[in-house]
């Protein structure tokens, strides 16, 4: 071939140049698919949790009617000074959802798998966040890990928060302590896809707040704070 006159020689890739644009194929494949899935993945996380979102919303409204308490969530939520009120909380929520399995703590037979660490959004944030609060499991595997409080509206001593949500310390070494009003009768954890990877707030886990008289996100920004806000204002 390469005797034949110019116009009929065949021009071909050399080795080295075919392995060289396999190389950059690859390098751009192990950087762009991951991007690819994890967008997908993520949602497939917001259409679950606005979904979750209104479950719950259409939860309260059918507790309000039946209880005849129009806008008063504490028909379902109702503050207590009993050792077990999220428990409590849990099984009344549970009549309106479509519930699979209610556990009280993790050594409820077949519960121990449903209690694992859920990491931060904000990686500066110390731990993992883990509870033995009761969870109630939808059909759909969504996984709610709830917390009720004692009362609806407090005066709260805590300690001022960093940016990861960690308390700040003085030149002593000792928490800075804040007061805030707190309005939250409860939260809810909402894991969109059960005990699942990633187990991670802002991604595949979200907190929600229930006021006496509305449900609202939570605003930490190391749990995803901002995340659920823009979920369900189609703003991402």
């Amino acid at each position: 071939e390469r005797n034949l006159p110019p116009p009929y020689r065949l021009k071909a890739f050399t080795l080295s140049e075919v392995l060289i644009t396999l190389v950059i194929i690859g390098v751009i494949a192990a950087i762009t698919v991951p991007n690819i899935i994890q967008s997908s993945q993520n949602k497939e996380f917001h259409s679950k949790f606005k979904k979750n979102y209104s479950v719950i919303e259409n939860a309260l409204n059918l507790a309000q009617i039946e209880e005849g308490m129009m806008g008063d969530n504490t028909s379902i939520f109702t503050p207590s000074n009993s050792n077990d009120r999220s428990y409590q909380s849990v099984k009344r929520l549970s009549k309106y959802l479509n519930t699979l399995k209610i556990c009280k703590n993790k050594n409820d037979t077949g519960c121990s798998d449903l209690y694992y660490p859920v990491r931060y959004a904000q990686s500066g944030h110390d731990g993992v966040f883990q509870s033995n609060n009761p969870k109630l499991i939808l059909n759909d595997g969504s996984i709610y890990n709830i917390y009720q409080y004692d009362t609806c509206e407090a005066a709260v001593e805590s300690c001022q928060k960093d940016k990861f949500g960690n308390c700040k310390k003085d030149e002593n070494g000792e928490n800075i302590k804040d007061t805030w009003n707190k309005v939250t009768c409860a939260f809810i954890y909402i894991d969109v896809n059960g005990a699942k990877g990633p187990n991670k707030f802002g991604q595949d886990n979200f907190v929600i707040n229930i006021a006496r008289n509305k449900v609202f996100p939570d605003y930490g920004s190391w749990v995803g704070g901002k995340t659920p806000i823009d979920i369900i204002t189609n703003k991402i």
